[in-house]
């Protein structure tokens, strides 16, 4: 018996240019296809065409996690569009994190943090833009006394050199017995001008990990403020 095709379903298409030029509403469901690059996008009747996530791109992203390869991407690029609605990365991320939607967003990507210039425990910090990497997603959700909530870890890598104590002392203090809250080293990476009495806890949606000189005085008001955990 032969099969006879009496209907076929042609998705739509166009070059990507032509697509994110018209930047349009796809409906819930509705799939468009890239012609000269292969994306896949499908609408959810909401979201505009460029703030999709392409099924092909992001089973490459996959791919590349799977290999170890993935060298991440601009999140402020990726995601401007959605960004802009917040107004700032700091917002967005803390939205992301309180809905519990990472989408889109894998360890590795990163984004970039103005800083003013400061001084932290007698060390000048110079004004930079510092390229601030998501090293995990969740990593201590549902740990603690008091149950951690949906949350990114965040880290920045460090560009001065800095000794762990002005003295040689390996010793806590009377306000921490543990010896690196209580050091200079954890002071400057975390913005405390003072580690013997200042020791920051702030438990919002983004885990803002200062292994490595992002600084709460000198970065994002927003970031540190609004959306940052600091441990």
């Amino acid at each position: 018996m032969t099969d006879v095709i009496t209907r076929r379903i042609r998705v739509r298409q166009s070059s990507s240019a032509a697509a994110k030029s018209k930047n349009e509403v796809l409906r819930l469901g509705e799939f468009f296809y890239e012609t000269d690059t292969g994306e896949i996008k499908v609408g959810d009747g909401v979201t505009k065409y460029n703030s999709l996530l392409g099924l092909q791109s992001e089973a490459k992203i996959a791919q590349k996690i799977a290999q170890g390869i993935y060298e991440g991407v601009n999140l402020q690029e990726k995601f401007a569009a959605e960004i802009a609605k917040y107004g700032n990365v700091a917002d967005w991320l803390h939205a992301r994190a309180a809905t519990n939607n990472f989408a889109g967003i894998y360890p590795g990507d990163y984004f970039y943090d103005s800083m003013s210039a400061g001084t932290v425990a007698g060390n000048a910090i110079a004004a930079k833009n510092k390229k601030i990497y998501i090293a995990g997603i969740d990593l201590y959700y549902g740990t603690g006394d008091t149950e951690m909530p949906h949350h990114f870890t965040c880290f920045s890598l460090a560009d001065e050199n800095v000794t762990w104590n002005d003295t040689n002392n390996n010793n806590g203090s009377a306000y921490s017995s543990h010896p690196w809250i209580a050091s200079k080293l954890y002071a400057v990476l975390n913005g405390v001008n003072n580690a013997s009495s200042n020791q920051q806890h702030d438990k919002r949606g983004v885990h803002y990990g200062y292994l490595a000189s992002c600084r709460q005085n000198c970065s994002l008001l927003k970031l540190r403020n609004s959306s940052v955990l600091y441990s």
